[in-house]
């Protein structure tokens, strides 16, 4: 059994927003919500474990956190909190055997070292297959519009994903947030109100914006069960907050590249931290953008820190 993508709008993670289907077994009867805290970061920032300082620099800003209310029967998620606890106690248990088989090594026990290298390697790989594989939730990526899980049903993933498809419209959540407070004026419209938009159908909703009557058709909602605007001020705010967000990112990209050439600067270690820090910052907002605009910039500032670096290591060597 695989892994089925699911993809969960931040705005939509709550027991309000999702059907009452488990993600583990498909199950409709007997769900209950449970809270679940999930934690991510790009994986290639391991490749940077030698630079220890510079990774865990660049793990703590880009490093993304997103709490949800999630549907399990109570036998799946007692299942899925088992494997969790019992994988992690056999890579502890895999640890101390190797660090034991080591010591045996080096006493010439060599038939006991064997034994708990085999060990070592064998109980991590019997927990995953008994208690790990295909029976997880597991976080995929967490980006700025959206939690993207992989969960062992299938039924579950398509129930959700049909779900949201049909209740929400999914923004990004800084979008979201803007356009939920031009929404909650929104009011219902009096009876036998027409759509300026479509001035043969019955208009529900008067817009909280531009105080214009509209139909369900031309309702767009911010957030799941909140209410809607009209279409057309919901894309023009959309694009306001977009824009209004492109222009935040040019002044930090800008900010990181002046501060990687203060970096350069003998002496300057103040320098070097905040190059390091707002650069690290600038690149992750970069790549979450289509097109990626302007990625030299944090590039070039990353690679003025990675220089002061080595001059650094020049000068206490000389």
């Amino acid at each position: 059994m695989a892994l089925h993508l699911l993809e969960l709008p931040l705005a939509s993670l709550t027991r309000a927003d999702l059907p009452p289907v488990c993600l583990i077994t498909g199950a409709t009867e007997g769900v209950e919500y449970r809270t679940v805290k999930f934690t991510w970061y790009p994986r290639w920032i391991s490749l940077l474990a030698p630079a220890l300082l510079l990774a865990a620099i660049l793990a703590a800003i880009m490093t993304r956190r997103a709490t949800a209310e999630l549907p399990f029967t109570p036998q799946a998620y007692r299942r899925w909190r088992l494997g969790v606890w019992g994988f992690g106690l056999s890579a502890v248990l895999a640890v101390t055997l190797f660090i034991t088989a080591l010591v045996l090594l080096a006493t010439e026990r060599n038939a006991w070292a064997a034994a708990a290298f085999v060990s070592s390697v064998a109980i991590p790989v019997a927990a995953w297959f008994a208690l790990v594989r295909d029976r997880q939730v597991v976080v995929k990526a967490i980006r700025d519009d959206a939690l993207v899980l992989r969960i062992p049903s299938l039924e579950a993933a398509r129930a959700i994903s049909s779900h949201l498809a049909a209740h929400a419209r999914g923004v990004l959540p800084e979008v979201a947030s803007v356009l939920a407070t031009d929404a909650a004026k929104s009011a219902p419209a009096p009876v036998g109100s027409t759509c300026a938009s479509h001035p043969q159908v019955v208009a529900n909703w008067i817009c909280g914006r531009c105080g214009a009557f509209f139909c369900d058709a031309c309702a767009r909602f911010p957030t799941v069960g909140g209410p809607p605007l009209c279409a057309r001020c919901f894309e023009v705010r959309a694009k306001e907050v977009v824009v209004s967000g492109a222009l935040g990112l040019k002044r930090l990209q800008t900010a990181g590249f002046v501060v990687g050439l203060l970096a350069l600067v003998p002496g300057c270690w103040p320098g070097l931290v905040g190059a390091l820090i707002v650069n690290g910052l600038s690149l992750h907002r970069t790549l979450k953008v289509d097109g990626r605009p302007r990625q030299w910039m944090p590039v070039a500032g990353l690679v003025c820190c990675a220089v002061s670096v080595v001059v650094w290591v020049l000068l206490l060597v000389a």
